[in-house]
């Protein structure tokens, strides 16, 4: 019995040994088969990796043509537009350098020609201004003159007015006593002062003229002096401006 447990033992032992013996078998194929799969998928990447690698250089070298004709398309290109913004600013510092200059010019002519303009109106200004100061001056003159040619006129005309009173006062006195010899001594004081005065002044003893001769415009009559004796300004009862007396006769004046 003793053997028969010993040999089963040593079975059970090598049972147990060839199992872990035919696992390792069994693990072994496993990958053994892993292997030979991996080979396989190897064989079959490894002529696409080839073409694939035989072909990529083929494909870059055409992009890489691709790339430099392009590039040297737009180096053609750059270089055209290079050139065309160098003409055009060329031609847009001609411009402003004309615009410039134009400018310049114009300014210098409308400087000018204000100056000219501006110094012929200020010489337009001077001018109407003595025109107009002597216009002035001028009527003033004349305004005066005019002032002193009425108040002379005014004068005379009194002057004539109270000589001929007088002188018409006169010859009536020289006709009364004519007529009336009788009373030719009546003495002078019981006479007016006017008669008196007239007695006096008689044609005799004054230098008579002729009456004035109407002129210009609404019958006029000009000045005419009847003293020649030295001229003495008096103020007129009118306008207060001093004429010489000479036109007067130095007769008392209402």
């Amino acid at each position: 019995m003793e053997r028969l447990l010993s040999v089963s033992r040593e079975l059970k032992e090598k049972v147990h040994q060839n199992e872990t013996a035919a696992g390792e078998l069994l693990r072994q194929c496993e990958e053994l088969r892993e292997e030979l799969r991996s080979m396989r998928q190897w064989r079959e990447v490894v002529p696409s990796a080839e073409e694939s690698h035989v072909q990529m250089p083929n494909i870059e070298f055409k992009y890489i043509k691709q790339l430099q004709a392009e590039n040297g398309e737009l180096r053609v290109l750059l270089e055209e537009h290079q050139a065309a913004i160098e003409m055009i600013m060329t031609k847009y510092r001609q411009q402003v350098g004309q615009f410039m200059n134009t400018e310049r010019q114009e300014k210098g002519l409308a400087t000018d020609t204000t100056a000219e303009e501006l110094l012929h109106r200020t010489d337009q200004l001077y001018h109407m201004a003595a025109v107009v100061s002597m216009t002035m001056q001028e009527e003033d003159t004349s305004s005066q003159k005019t002032v002193e040619y009425i108040t002379q006129l005014e004068c005379e005309n009194k002057h004539l007015r109270d000589l001929l009173h007088f002188t018409q006062s006169g010859l009536l006195d020289s006709a009364s006593d004519s007529a009336h010899p009788a009373d030719s001594a009546t003495p002078t004081s019981s006479l007016g002062p006017e008669q008196d005065i007239a007695r006096h002044s008689s044609p005799h003893t004054r230098e008579f003229r002729p009456p004035p001769v109407p002129v210009g415009e609404g019958g006029v009559y000009t000045a005419t002096p009847i003293n020649s004796g030295q001229a003495t300004p008096i103020a007129t009862p009118t306008t207060g401006e001093k004429v010489p007396s000479r036109y007067c006769n130095r007769l008392p004046i209402n």
